[in-house]
C-alpha cells in the first residue's frame, strides 16, 4: 500500500521570488538543526548516499522501526553510492547544493541536555525528481527521546504553483505528541527552511564544531560542565568583576574543543602521551588549570597575575611575565601554543611558534584586531572587520608555511545567548 501523507501546511512564494533555493534551505536544515531545534545541539552525519533509487522497498522498511544495516543492503542493491563511513564518526558538513541526483543520509541527532536524552538516528532523503526532503527518525530512539518528532515529515515544493508545503506520514500506531509536533513543525521549522530558501548570504556560511565529531565534542562539553562549571560559577564573584556565565562557559566549550581535537590527535599519530601546551596571554588561567587538570602538562603565561590563579593549586603552572615577541621567546618544549583572545599577541603567535620548533601547532581565537605593529586596518571593505582579519591571519600563516584550518566554537556571551566565533588552528606544512 502507497504511504499516506496528511498535510500540515502550504505556503505560497512570492510570484517574482527569483532568488528562491529549495536546496539551500533544507541544506541548512539538514546539516545544523540546532538553529531551531533547541533540545538538539549538533549532528553527526554518519553515512551520505548518492544514486539513491527511492522506491517500495525501501520506503516500506524507513516507515517502521528500520534497520540500519537493512536500509544499507536495499542501497547497495539498487547501485546507491556511499560517501562517509559511518565508522568515521564524520561531522563534516556536506554540501547538498545543485544535486543532481538522490540522496539518503543517514544523521545522527546529539541531544543538548546528555544527561536526559539520547541520541536519535534519522534517515533524511532528497527526492530530485518530486523535488522534495523527508525525515525518517528510527522509531525506537524516538520514543525513548524525545527530541525530534516521532513520525516521519515532508517538505516539497511545488515549482508549477510556486508554493512549498509541509506533510506528515499517517502512521496506523499511536504517536506521543502529535498535535504538539505538528504545531512545532507548521510554526517554528517550516517558516525557517522557508526563509532560509529566500536568503542569500552575503558570506559563506562556516557551521560550527565542523572539522571534528560533534558527538565526541558534547561528550567532552558536558563531562567537563559537571566537573567545574558548579564550582567556578559559585566562586566566581569573589576573584572577578566579569561574569561568571560568560566567562567559566566559555573556557570550558574551548577546553572541551581542544581535549577533543587532541584525542583525535592522539588515535591518528598512534601517540601514547597526552599533548602538552603553552597559553601565551592567558587571563584568569581557567583554560589552563581545565587543560592540566585533564592531563595535559602545560603553562599559562600573562602580564598580569589574576587573584584567582590561587584557586587553581599547584598542579596549574601559570606565570606572570611581560611576553616581548622577539627572537628570544621560543617554547621548543610543547607541542601546541594557544592564542585564546591573546590580543596584541595574536599575529605574533604563529610567528613564535614558527621560531619555537619545526612542528608546533597553534590554536587561535582572535577577538580584537591587531597586526604587527597597531590596529588592524580592514581592507576587504565588503566583508565585516572580524572576517577580513581572518583572511589576513590565514595569509599570513600560509606565508610562513602553516596549514589553516577554520571552525566556529559556539559559545555564550553577555549580548546574545552565543556567539560563534572562528577557531583557527595550524601545523606545519613541511
Amino acid at each position: 500500500m502507497n504511504p499516506v501523507w496528511k498535510l500540515i501546511d502550504e505556503k505560497s512564494l512570492l510570484a517574482n521570488e527569483k532568488s528562491f533555493d529549495f536546496y539551500d534551505g533544507v541544506n541548512v536544515y539538514i546539516t545544523r538543526p540546532h538553529i531551531v531545534n533547541q533540545k538538539v545541539s549538533a549532528i553527526d552525519i554518519c553515512a551520505d548516499y548518492t544514486n539513491v533509487s527511492i522506491n517500495n522497498e525501501l520506503l516500506r522498511h524507513l516507515e517502521e522501526d528500520f534497520d540500519v544495516q537493512e536500509i544499507k543492503i536495499i542501497l547497495t542493491n539498487g547501485g546507491a553510492h556511499c560517501g562517509v563511513q559511518e565508522s568515521s564518526a564524520c561531522s563534516e558538513r556536506k554540501d547538498i547544493v545543485n544535486m543532481n541526483e538522490n540522496r539518503l543520509i543517514f544523521r545522527n541527532l546529539i541531544p543538548r541536555q546528555l544527561h536526559i536524552f539520547q541520541e536519535v538516528l534519522e534517515v533524511v532523503i532528497l527526492n530530485i525528481e518530486e523535488l522534495s526532503v523527508s525525515f525518517y527518525p528510527k522509531r525506537s530512539d524516538v520514543l525513548k527521546s524525545r527530541i525530534t518528532p516521532a513520525f516521519p515529515y515532508k517538505i516539497t515544493y511545488l515549482k508549477n504553483s510556486s508554493s512549498v508545503k509541509l506533510e506528515m506520514l499517517q502512521l496506523s500506531c499511536e504517536l506521543p505528541r502529535l498535535t504538539e509536533s505538528m504545531l512545532w513543525l507548521k510554526s517554528k521549522v517550516f517558516p525557517k527552511i522557508i526563509k532560509w530558501c529566500q536568503e542569500i548570504p552575503k558570506n559563506p556560511v562556516i557551521p560550527s564544531i565542523k572539522l571534528l565529531s560533534a558527538k565526541d565534542y558534547n561528550v567532552n562539553l558536558h563531562y567537563l560542565k559537571s566537573k567545574y562549571a558548579e564550582k567556578f560559577v559559585k566562586i566566581w564573584p569573589e576573584y572577578n568583576n566579569t561574569d561568571p556565565t560568560k566567562y567559566v562557559y566559555e573556557d570550558i566549550a574551548i577546553a572541551a574543543y581542544l581535549i577533543t581535537l587532541w584525542n583525535r590527535e592522539r588515535e591518528e599519530l598512534q601517540l601514547s602521551r597526552k599533548q602538552t601546551f603553552i597559553d601565551l596571554g592567558c587571563g584568569n588561567g581557567l583554560l589552563a588549570h581545565i587543560l592540566s587538570t585533564e592531563g595535559h602538562e602545560g603553562v599559562g603565561i600573562d602580564l598580569r597575575r589574576r587573584k584567582i590563579w590561587d584557586v587553581y593549586g599547584p598542579g596549574t603552572n601559570l606565570i606572570e611575565k611581560v611576553i616581548q615577541p622577539n627572537d628570544k621567546q621560543r617554547y621548543p618544549g610543547y607541542d601546541w601554543i594557544i592564542g585564546n583572545h591573546a590580543d596584541e599577541l595574536t599575529p605574533w603567535i604563529p610567528v613564535i611558534a614558527a621560531r619555537s620548533s619545526y612542528d608546533m601547532k597553534v590554536f587561535l581565537l582572535p577577538c580584537c584586531f591587531f597586526t604587527f605593529d597597531g590596529k588592524y586596518e580592514r581592507i576587504h571593505h565588503r566583508e565585516t572587520q572580524y572576517q577580513s582579519y581572518l583572511k589576513f591571519l590565514i595569509s599570513l600563516c600560509t606565508s610562513m608555511g602553516f596549514h589553516a584550518e577554520m571552525d566556529k566554537l559556539r559559545i555564550p556571551s553577555t549580548k546574545r545567548a552565543f556567539q560563534e566565533l572562528q577557531v583557527i588552528s595550524w601545523d606545519k606544512t613541511s
